[in-house]
């Protein structure tokens, strides 16, 4: 393992099951932004599922939103599996939410899928974030291994650097007291734990460890409409100058033969 991140042992996975299962029962969890109910980033999922050709599609750490899962059944009708895992609790909320033939919620440690080389894709969004490097390398890696050799990931992932850049310029020092640059970690209040946002050099590589190729990775601004309108406070979406945007790795690999 090159370039490991010290520190930052992984919660059990009790856990970690716990606070997730909380936080998605939680009404308030409806006032919180997710990026899959923004209609931008489903479209750029979209586009790139149908550019593979996808039929059978891992969703791992899904979270208990549906607009993901709504939209791409909607717009891709070669999709003939959309299986969406993530703790019982959680997918039980989903599967309460949306109803579909070709989508199935699962619980599953996304560490330690069951599948092997049954999916066509995978699409992850912000849910490579532990506080362990190890245990993100042990999702990847189980990523990988569900898929078939070639196939796609598809995946949005924080940076530090996006609050680095907002912290430096708004010269806000508080959100300089939230950043660990040399283990690549944001403090997030809410967990009362620091959560890995990574570089693009170490995430290119943890990615090409865990058996891809990177197609493509690049800066994606996340400035729509409707993000901008969200209430409240989000990672740093809180910036009241509109051009402060932060910005995530959005990434498409492909699983190596």
């Amino acid at each position: 393992m090159k370039w490991p991140i010290p520190g930052g042992s992984a919660k059990s996975l009790a856990e970690r099951r716990g606070y997730w299962e909380s936080i998605h029962g939680d009404e308030g969890y409806e006032n919180v932004i997710s990026l899959t109910d923004d209609p931008a980033v489903c479209e750029r999922i979209e586009r790139a599922l149908e550019e593979s050709r996808a039929k059978r599609i891992l969703v791992p750490g899904c979270g208990s939103r549906t607009g993901l899962q709504e939209w791409l059944v909607g717009r891709l009708p070669q999709i003939e599996a959309l299986v969406c895992t993530d703790f019982p609790a959680v997918v039980a909320l989903g599967r309460e939410r949306f109803s579909h033939p070709s989508v199935e919620f699962q619980a599953a440690d996304s560490g330690d899928l069951p599948w092997r080389e049954a999916f066509d894709a995978a699409v992850v969004v912000n849910s490579i974030l532990s506080e362990s490097d190890r245990e993100n390398r042990r999702v990847l890696s189980a990523i990988r291994r569900a898929l078939r050799p070639d196939g796609v990931l598809v995946g949005f992932f924080p940076t530090v650097f996006a609050t680095l850049d907002i912290a430096t310029i708004s010269h806000d020092p508080r959100r300089h007291a939230d950043l660990d640059l040399e283990r690549s970690m944001k403090y997030e209040p809410a967990q009362e734990a620091f959560q890995i946002f990574y570089t693009p050099l170490r995430l290119r590589l943890i990615l090409r460890e865990a058996g891809f190729d990177v197609s493509s990775m690049e800066i994606y601004f996340l400035d729509s409409d409707h993000i901008r309108s969200q209430p409240g406070e989000w990672n740093d979406f809180s910036v009241e100058d509109e051009d402060l945007v932060i910005y995530e790795l959005y990434v498409v690999a492909r699983a190596k033969s």
